[in-house]
């Protein structure tokens, strides 16, 4: 089987021993459509965001023109245009500026819209969408609103009125307090659903809140004024200080995909966690950033002052970190040269082509200058002390120990010092005795190998290498041969096969490799092959006879060669975590 690549699964053994059990490698049907929409973020078609929609106002031409095609257009009266989230939008004065549209009746909503408010008013109400005519007795109100009350401006808040067959009215808000109400864009829906009594809200893409009426409850119907108001209350007041661009109604609750979907121009949303391993003049600091789906840039500020104003300089920042994606990932940053026993304030900062956005304010104080200098000592083991390896992938058998707390380790094949900012380092809680398993990725090129390993401690001390031997031998009739065990599901582990380069997969059912082939681009690239020739004739029926291997059988030699040549483990490691060679 000379150059295939093949991805099998073993047990392993901490000491980095591999079972003799072999298992073949069993994709699940069940989960794979989950998995592929995970991954690839299929987009909801256009003709999904427009079923339903009974106004769109665009405001692209500084006008309340509807490009729905129900010729529900208003007029604008004091709003300007400005250049807005998507094209153009309108800029509302929070006086006497406002948008009049007629006003739209259904049993069911979703009202869709940006918004960027300039100042929080606390004098009155700031309408965004106005459709709602308030009354102190609950029998008397109607329609819906979005709305930053006068009692939370820092809130925003979608408000529903139902009645049931009898009449009977009921009201429910739904509110989220924003981190950044002010000078920051931000997308929100509001949906009711009569079929389920559910009212709903979403900020930037994610559910809020999901609020219950009674079910069979329809909306109640806002007659008490002729038009209803962008930027301010139906029936005047209530004026909006701020931008608002992209305003969809629909005559439907839009799920939750679809509501992700028009959220997709977001900017990243940031946090700011506690730092760790504080020492006497250097720190790491921490934080979480969602970078909305687009490329975004993320830092950290920190210095002795602090303000909520996400302008504000702290005056020293961190080196940038790229960062892409729909998930919250983890960010991390070494700073050093910090004086000992001083607060210091530092934030998450984060920014992309649609804004930048500013963790919360969180401090830290340094340790007390002490009489500590010493760096932790450690070593490193590679592949059990083993003299030779054929495969570019060891195993690294790292500890280490320091009187202050082991604070990272550095893995490199120079034996130069990294300084105390590398983005190399791989920072832990500080631990006085540490041990890890690692796995690692020679460079390119037979020979002799050498690992480095430098440790830091609390304090900043950073030692000398520690470092291990090997002579490496590329055996390129069993290319990347490696054993996997993490605790992720089957489809996971395609996904990893797939970045790890593998050729082939082995599964025994014929209709999960039928279903996988189908899933593009999930499948592009792999081949499969099955224990069985009837599974493989199979195979050929349904038309993919080029993707399987009819000839390779998992048979006792190649079990043999594997246990005998099988020298990369990797333990208790949890998709996708540390999964990259």
């Amino acid at each position: 089987m000379t150059g295939k690549n093949f991805f099998v699964e073993t047990t392993n053994h901490r000491d980095g021993r591999v079972s003799k059990k072999i298992k073949y490698f069993l994709l699940t049907f069940a989960i794979l459509p989950l998995v592929f929409l995970y991954v690839f973020k299929l987009p909801i078609s256009a003709a999904a965001l427009t079923d339903g929609i009974a106004a769109n106002y665009t405001f692209n031409d500084g006008t309340a023109a509807d490009s729905s095609g129900n010729g529900r257009s208003g007029s604008v009266n004091g709003a300007t245009a400005v250049v807005g989230k998507i094209g153009g939008a309108l800029s509302f004065n929070g006086s006497d500026s406002f948008v009049s549209i007629p006003a739209a009746n259904s049993d069911n909503v979703s009202v869709s819209l940006w918004f960027n408010k300039n100042i929080n008013d606390a004098s009155g109400e700031d309408i965004i969408y106005g459709n709602y005519k308030y009354d102190a007795d609950v029998q008397m109100r109607e329609g819906i609103q979005f709305a930053f009350y006068k009692t939370n401006q820092s809130s925003i808040s979608f408000t529903v009125t139902t009645k049931n067959q009898a009449g009977t009215k009921k009201t429910v808000t739904s509110s989220f307090l924003l981190s950044s109400p002010v000078s920051a864009w931000h997308h929100v829906v509001g949906t009711y659903d009569s079929s389920t009594g559910k009212q709903s809200l979403y900020v930037d893409g994610k559910k809020i809140s999901s609020s219950d009426h009674q079910i069979g409850n329809v909306i109640v119907p806002m007659t008490s004024f002729s038009q209803s108001a962008i930027g301010g209350r139906a029936g005047g007041g209530g004026y909006f200080n701020g931008l608002i661009d992209e305003v969809r109604i629909y005559n439907r609750a839009i799920s939750d995909a679809e509501a992700a979907e028009l959220a997709l121009y977001l900017p990243p949303a940031v946090a700011t966690i506690s730092a760790s391993a504080v020492g006497s003049s250097s720190a790491v600091l921490n934080g979480t950033v969602d970078p909305g789906g687009q490329a975004s840039s993320v830092w950290f500020e920190y210095g002795l002052a602090a303000s909520a104003d996400c302008s504000f300089s702290y005056g020293n920042s961190t080196p940038v970190q790229n960062v892409s994606g729909t998930a919250v990932q983890n960010v991390s940053a070494s700073v050093s040269g910090l004086s000992p026993g001083v607060v210091y304030h530092y934030r998450a900062k984060a920014s992309n082509g649609s804004g930048t956005a500013c963790g919360s304010d969180m401090s830290f104080v340094t340790n007390q200058s002490g009489s500590d200098t010493v760096p932790p000592s450690g070593s490193v083991i590679i592949n059990g002390g083993a003299p030779t390896v054929d495969s570019e992938f060891v195993l690294l058998s790292l500890s280490a120990s320091d009187n202050v707390g082991v604070a990272g380790y550095y893995i490199s094949e120079n034996p130069s010092k990294p300084s105390f900012s590398d983005p190399g380092w791989k920072l832990i809680e500080p631990l006085p005795f540490f041990s890890v398993f690692k796995r690692h990725r020679f460079s390119s090129g037979n020979g002799n190998k050498t690992i480095y390993v430098f440790y830091r401690d609390a304090e900043g001390n950073i030692s000398s290498p520690a470092g291990d031997s090997i002579v490496f031998s590329r055996n390129d009739s069993w290319k990347n041969i490696y054993g996997i065990s993490w605790t992720g599901g089957p489809s996971e582990k395609a996904i990893y096969g797939k970045q790890m380069g593998y050729e082939y997969i082995n599964t025994a059912s014929v209709s999960i490799i039928n279903q996988l082939i189908k899933l593009s681009p999930l499948s592009d690239g792999l081949n499969f092959y099955t224990d069985s020739p009837a599974n493989n004739f199979t195979m050929e029926d349904f038309g993919y006879s080029n993707k399987i291997d009819t000839t390779y059988k998992y048979g006792q030699d190649a079990i043999n060669f594997y246990l005998s040549n099988m020298c990369v483990v990797d333990t208790n490691k949890i998709f996708p975590n540390d999964t990259q060679p």
